[in-house]
């Protein structure tokens, strides 16, 4: 792990451990990119309330196992925004503070 992702990791965690996944991209207009999923997070879709799948990427979706931490993320999320439909969550917090420590990033 590297300190941009970790960085990323943390910018999550900053904003509550959870961001829909469209306001997780760079550029603007035309030219948006999708950022990368940082170390420690899952990108899952919302199937229902409080369900959710995670995104493996090329490979489909899987049930999730998700922390308390995560699911707690994803109700406030979906409380402020009802018709996000996909998130990405912080699923091991704990993890990633001692990563932080390791690399010796404050966070």
């Amino acid at each position: 792990m590297n300190k941009v992702s970790l960085k990323n990791a943390t910018e999550i965690s900053n904003q509550g451990g959870a961001v829909p996944s469209g306001d997780w991209v760079n550029g603007s207009g035309n030219y948006v990119t999708a950022r990368p999923t940082p170390p420690f997070c899952v990108k899952v879709r919302v199937i229902g309330p409080l369900e959710f799948v995670i995104d493996n990427g090329k490979y489909g979706w899987e049930d999730p196992k998700l922390k308390a931490y995560a699911v707690n993320a994803a109700k406030r999320l979906l409380k402020k925004r009802p018709r996000v439909t996909k998130i990405i969550l912080l699923n091991d917090k704990r993890g990633l503070n001692k990563a932080l420590r390791d690399k010796g990033i404050s966070a």
